[in-house]
């Protein structure tokens, strides 16, 4: 019996040892139900060749600041391969190398965890990519871990096209889902909005935040649903919908701008009814056991001080939540976001910690911060993923894009070098197993401060590329997303010298043309592109 009185119950684990392909069970009592077995199923049904689900996971956290020594250690310093992307512009790859000390394997300082779960066979299942730029300057941000760069706070804001994120065109594509799940999306954060969705998604126009989670209780009853919201008689929503007919379609004095709001607050209710009626689908698994409601722990994650093993709990229930709505097929889009430092650090974290990177106490305390998202958040899900079982023998992991990402690059609030690891080969679209580096390191891409060269920092690729590569493996084409003015990549941005000049203070203040008109291009190395 292990306890979790801050969860106030306790769990019951079996003494019998089972393989984690066929039995997980999560830290906060929000159990992973045994995987679906092929074997069990009616020949004709096993024979048949389908294609497994895309799933994809995006995990943001606050700030930047990591060194590129504790982000990347020593991985490739050996074995290195440069490849030419194209004119003028090269990177290199290499091999990810692991080394196993005792319990503890590690790709790097900050990319360290258990032996157990940070294993050879996981690693070949990895990537970590290393120059990858924001595409515009920015303080404080929210909306442009995905794609929304509109949505930025502080004096680099600049007027940019509000966008969907990524993940709401993939939770919106026909080419995603082909049905519609009990949730088109699972979205775990704070006050601050990762995840931005259409304002009237049956028409796709508009932009507005998604609804965010921080219990597990209320995250599970929103994709489970509860004994009290299954419903037993005609939904009012029908009631409505017959008044909006009458109403719409007979009275003359409805003016055009009022017909354009009932229009949007009817598709509303529609999609809405479409959800509740999913509800009731039958589900890939049993009734799921609803986890005790976490709410008083995120309270108090900013509480300066909370033991990290507290904070564990909290994220790995959140986590467990998020597996198994992925495992019983209600949902297969999620995006989490670790919205505190994981940390016990008592002070002031953004003014001593995270506008202090460079100096070694607090980049030390920095680190060990994202050592913990890394163990706990990151390669918890990884597992977790992994321990799914699609029909065809492969994991979920194999089948997914999951990825770890930050509000800013290698030092606070400067767009450099944003810090990526992934997992997953999107049913084959990626190859893994590599460190990748696509800064061009050449004197021309040289960053500087203050007219003194920031060491080991080059230009590299931007973002806005990534975020199309994410789409690309989930299935979803250029064809169906527009971009402002025709820009390449993913995402609204300014490649005029003008709001370039933002960059100055920190450096370049343009970037090779083929870096922006290549940038609607898969990422090279890691796709085979």
């Amino acid at each position: 019996m292990r306890k979790y009185p801050e969860l106030g119950e306790s769990v019951s684990l079996p003494s019998r040892r089972f393989d984690r392909r066929q039995f997980l069970r999560g830290a906060g009592g929000a159990a992973m139900l045994l995987p679906f077995l092929p074997s069990l199923m009616p020949r004709k049904a096993w024979s048949q060749t389908v294609a497994p689900p895309k799933r994809f996971v995006y995990i943001g956290t606050e700030h930047g600041g990591a060194s590129f020594a504790n982000v990347y250690g020593t991985q490739g310093t050996t074995g290195a391969t440069p490849v030419t992307l194209w004119a003028g512009n090269t990177a290199t790859s290499a091999p990810l190398q692991l080394t196993t000390n005792g319990a503890t394997a590690s790709l790097s300082p900050v990319f360290t965890a258990a032996s157990t779960v940070l294993t050879p066979a996981i690693v070949q299942k990895m990537n970590i990519i290393r120059g990858i730029d924001f595409a515009n300057p920015l303080g404080h941000q929210d909306g442009g871990h995905l794609g929304n760069n509109a949505s930025q706070v502080g004096d680099r804001a600049m007027t940019l096209t509000p966008m969907v994120t990524i993940d709401q065109l993939m939770a919106y594509s026909p080419n995603f889902y082909t049905d519609i799940p009990r949730v088109r999306s699972i979205n775990i954060g704070g006050s601050r909005c990762l995840s931005w969705t259409y304002s009237n998604p049956s028409t796709k126009t508009g932009v507005q935040q998604l609804q965010r989670y921080q219990s597990a209780l209320a995250l599970f009853n929103s994709i489970f649903g509860t004994k009290s919201t299954t419903p037993t008689r005609p939904l009012i929503i029908d009631h409505v919908l017959d008044n909006y007919k009458t109403l719409r379609n007979s009275n003359r004095r409805l003016s055009a701008a009022d017909k354009m709001r009932l229009d949007d607050h009817v598709a509303r209710l529609t999609l809405l009814q479409q959800q509740i009626a999913a509800l009731t689908k039958p589900l890939n698994c049993g009734s799921p056991t609803a986890p005790a409601d976490n709410i008083s722990i995120f309270n108090n994650l900013d509480n300066k001080g909370l033991a990290l093993d507290m904070q564990t709990s909290y994220y790995k229930v959140m986590a467990d939540v998020l597996l198994t709505a992925f495992n019983c097929g209600a949902s297969r889009i999620a995006v989490f976001h670790e919205t505190y430092p994981y940390s016990t650090y008592q002070g002031d974290w953004h003014q001593d910690i995270a506008h202090q990177d460079m100096s070694a106490g607090p980049q030390a305390t920095l680190s060990a911060s994202y050592q913990q998202v890394f163990e706990h958040v990151f390669m918890y899900l990884v597992n977790g993923l992994d321990a799914i079982k699609d029909a065809d023998g492969s994991s979920a992991l194999d089948n997914s894009l999951i990825y770890w990402g930050h509000e800013s690059g290698f030092s606070t609030h400067d767009p450099w070098a944003l810090p990526i690891v992934m997992a997953g080969k999107a049913s084959g679209y990626f190859k893994t197993g590599m460190y990748v580096d696509y800064r061009n390191q050449i004197p021309s891409s040289q960053i500087f401060q203050s007219d003194a060269p920031m060491p080991g920092n080059f230009a590299g690729l931007t973002y806005p590329q990534f975020l199309a590569t994410a789409l690309y493996s989930m299935g979803i084409q250029a064809s169906e997303w527009k971009q402002p003015n025709g820009l390449p990549g993913y995402g609204d941005y300014k490649t005029d010298a003008t709001s370039l000049a933002q960059f100055t203070y920190k450096g370049v203040v343009a970037r090779p043309a083929a870096v922006t008109t290549n940038a609607s291009m898969p990422l090279p190395i890691i796709t085979g592109m």
